[in-house]
């Protein structure tokens, strides 16, 4: 299942609302209609039946990598850098704390599966929450 837009811009709202209750809700919509109009006025979207999750996040200036998250809390799929904590990821065999760069978010690999697609761009657009209220 692909988000839409209507969708996509409801999830960014949900993100903002639940990390920062004291915005209002007009603000919250008024925040996230902004940030995604703005990025769709930057492409062509003919023929698009639903927002590029990934352009919206490099249109942000942010970078996306994918990598074995191996942190003691198995739940955790996806992680924002600030370029000062460290993750914990499995690499050649062996799991190591990694400092990613300031503005990075970091997907763990099982989401890239075409079933968890939406769980993906979902996980991204909670991140890029992350990043708008920073």
């Amino acid at each position: 299942m692909h988000m839409n837009k209507k969708n996509m811009m409801r999830c960014l709202e949900f993100v903002i609302f639940m990390l920062y209750v004291q915005i209002t809700k007009k603000e919250i919509k008024e925040l996230s209609e902004t940030l995604l109009f703005s990025f769709l006025n930057t492409i062509n979207t003919a023929g698009m039946s639903c927002v590029d999750i990934d352009g919206l996040a490099e249109f942000l200036g942010l970078t996306i990598v994918y990598e074995n998250i191996a942190e003691a809390d198995k739940n955790k799929v996806a992680f924002f850098s600030d370029g000062k904590k460290p993750l914990c990821v499995f690499r050649k065999g062996k799991t190591s704390m990694v400092r990613f760069s300031a503005n990075t978010i970091v997907i763990d690999n099982y989401l890239r599966r075409i079933d968890m697609s939406s769980k993906r761009r979902y996980t991204i657009a909670h991140e890029i929450g992350h990043y708008v209220l920073g």
